[in-house]
């Protein structure tokens, strides 16, 4: 029942997940991950890694040679003076045991493609959270734009009004100059945020030329966070399964190092022609044939092979404990990721209040202006109130979504 139950589980967080990568596929996210030139970096180094695989695959089968050669012999008993050996042979060699060498090798070229895999994924991942990171620049960039227009707008009515009575003898000496300056104060606050978003806008583009296309439709990003509990945090998470595949590296690296220790046994089998006479090297009578069965036991080297062990056992040791200070960090920076959310989440709601209201009070203190209940100072205090309301929610916004996406690629998931 309780195996049911998490079976279950499992398949409604890949449920989840499946939700969000598909919620978040969007053309320019994609179209800036085809144009990243480290995912085309990581894409050609597993391509670099399949080969290396077939590479070592290749060593297990057998190894055929053709062979010539002219050799000139002196001083040996068999000749007098000197003599010119010819010789022509097929020979093929079949390794039987290389004590675990070998396969090792395979398997820890495989393992090295899995990792260069694993790093694809981590790069397209990466590219992809850099990408949605520009929307969100961008959204933030095109709202604050929106927000300083509107301002100056108030700003223009405010000074609009402070003119009339002005004019009437009803405003203070301060006021029609506090209303020019606020009012040239604010047009140039808008001109800043167009130059930073004309660069922003240059940065993108250097990116993905047609973005402002793929982007017409406005993004809204997802504001709920999901949860998931430790151990799939640790399973999922990109760079512990990048650890513990190094950890499988190691020891394979392990292996192949003892290895060298253990016998080795090969066969091979020739066949060819060896004569004194190039003439008649080929002649059925100088043709001969041999089958070699091979052994060599390593018996002394120099004690190598035991630091070799004990190096590869501190490294083993190294990495366990590496892996078990991220799995520390991992876990603590979600917690403190899932708090701040929780925490911006909740400024969100308090800033969009402060705003509506911040709106209403405007309204009522431009009335209050107009009939000399207040002055322009209290006026610009009210203005300034909804302007930071706004920039401070924006800015919020900003700040809760990018740590969101981190948030759901520390969980390693697709986004």
């Amino acid at each position: 029942m309780v195996q049911g139950v998490n079976l279950l589980k499992q398949k409604l967080l890949f449920l989840c997940f499946f939700l969000v990568s598909k919620a978040y596929s969007l053309p320019f996210v994609d179209e800036f991950v085809l144009k990243s030139p480290e995912v085309d970096e990581a894409k050609l180094e597993i391509e670099k890694l399949e080969n290396q695989v077939k590479q070592v695959r290749g060593s297990l089968f057998p190894q055929v040679t053709w062979s010539n050669s002219q050799t000139r012999i002196k001083n040996i008993t068999a000749f007098t003076g000197s003599a010119t050996l010819y010789a022509s042979k097929l020979e093929i060699t079949q390794p039987i045991y290389t004590g675990g060498k070998l396969f090792a090798a395979l398997d820890l070229a495989k393992e090295e493609l899995k990792i260069a895999k694993l790093n694809l994924k981590m790069t397209t991942e990466a590219s992809k959270l850099k990408a949605f990171n520009f929307l969100l620049q961008v959204r933030n960039q095109q709202e604050k734009i929106k927000i300083a227009k509107d301002q100056l707008e108030i700003q223009k009515k405010n000074r609009s009004i402070i003119q009339r009575k002005s004019k009437l003898g009803n405003a203070k000496s301060y006021e029609l100059p506090q209303a020019e300056a606020d009012f040239i104060a604010r047009k140039v606050q808008l001109e800043q945020l167009e130059i930073e978003y004309e660069k922003l806008d240059k940065e993108v583009t250097s990116y993905v030329s047609n973005w402002r296309e793929m982007t017409k439709n406005k993004w809204e990003p997802k504001q709920d966070i999901q949860s998931i509990d430790v151990q799939n945090l640790f399973q999922n998470n990109f760079e512990l399964q990048a650890l513990n595949l190094q950890m499988k590296n190691l020891k394979l690296n392990q292996k192949i190092d003892l290895g060298e220790d253990n016998p080795s046994i090969a066969i091979s089998a020739s066949e060819g022609y060896q004569a004194t006479e190039s003439s008649g090297l080929f002649d059925e009578s100088n043709r001969s044939s041999q089958i070699v069965l091979s052994a060599s036991l390593p018996l002394f080297s120099g004690l190598s092979s035991i630091y070799k062990k004990r190096a590869h056992s501190k490294s083993i040791a190294i990495l366990e404990r590496q892996i078990q200070e991220k799995k520390r960090i991992v876990a603590l920076h979600y917690e403190q990721m899932q708090e701040e959310l929780n925490q911006k989440k909740t400024l969100l709601k308090s800033y969009e209040r402060w705003k509506s209201f911040a709106k209403k009070s405007l309204l009522e203190a431009q009335k209050s202006y107009r009939i000399g209940r207040i002055n322009f100072l209290q006026l610009s205090q009210v203005q300034q109130s909804l302007d930071n309301a706004e920039s401070s929610y924006w800015d919020t916004w900003y700040d809760f979504h990018s740590k969101r996406l981190k948030m759901l690629n520390l969980q390693g998931q697709v986004l």
